[in-house]
């Protein structure tokens, strides 16, 4: 019901917009002058008629209109280089706040771009799929399909990405081998919503070890259709304090080219 009022409202107010403003007296059809047709009162008619009829479908379908002309249209890439890829300070504290140390993180975060022609709203990367080059493509198992985190603000929704620009997305990240942090080494970690416990003795969903990955993932919006990509990901195991070398050599990250 409320759906109905919804539409019959604006077609009621036209309808008797469109009769209060013919004179009583009029006839519904022009009237011939002289015998003849009179072609200004009937072309002032059906552009009156059309003007209704378009208000009508404006009013009616007007926003599912808009929305086959105006939508986001998004996709990702990545640089192996700052700012996407960047060598980073990493504070580590106990629970209760106190710092233990600051060690070096290496992180690899995508650029998600609105290449459309409105603003996209609420924004989101998910993680679906991962596998591992082994012979062919074999897919983890242990991995859990979760949400990625917007870089800097630890959200997994970005409000609004305007028409024209990015922002980006933390995908992984690698921890000096050396600091004190209690995590598995040597690994990167995926940047989900949560950091899953571990399954089973060294095997954990998001932290990886040395080899060749695939991700599948998904970026969606409010008001976009979803964007399903892969992001290969290689990682050596090997650190270095040489940032060049360390996203050159040793944690590579690329988008795969997309099926034609």
């Amino acid at each position: 019901m409320a759906a109905y009022d919804r539409v019959a409202s604006p077609m009621l107010a036209l309808i008797v917009l469109a009769a209060s403003s013919a004179s009583p007296s009029a006839s519904p059809v022009p009237a011939a002058v002289n015998g003849s047709i009179d072609w200004p009162a009937w072309l002032a008619a059906i552009g009156t008629l059309a003007a209704v009829v378009v208000a009508l479908v404006l009013a009616i379908w007007g926003d599912a209109i808009r929305g086959w002309r105006l939508r986001p249209k998004l996709d990702i890439t990545i640089a192996m280089k700052p700012p996407d890829c960047i060598k980073i300070q990493t504070r580590i504290e106990t629970k209760s706040g106190q710092l233990i140390e600051h060690t070096d993180t290496y992180y690899c975060r995508l650029e998600v771009w609105n290449h459309g022609n409105v603003r996209a709203r609420n924004v989101q990367v998910t993680l679906l799929r991962l596998h591992r080059r082994e012979n062919g493509r074999i897919e983890d198992p242990d991995f859990l399909p979760l949400s990625l985190v917007w870089s800097h603000v630890r959200q997994t929704v970005m409000p609004s990405i305007p028409q024209g620009l990015f922002r980006h997305v933390d995908l992984c990240h690698a921890y000096d081998p050396s600091g004190r942090l209690d995590v598995p080494r040597p690994a990167f970690e995926l940047d989900t919503e949560v950091r899953p416990t571990e399954l089973r003795p060294g095997v954990w969903p998001t932290f990886k070890g040395p080899g060749e990955y695939v991700v599948d993932l998904a970026v969606s919006a409010d008001n976009a259709k979803p964007a399903y990509r892969s992001v290969a990901i290689t990682f050596t195991g090997t650190w270095t304090a040489d940032e060049q070398e360390m996203f050159a050599n040793h944690l590579v990250v690329s988008v795969v080219p997309s099926k034609p």
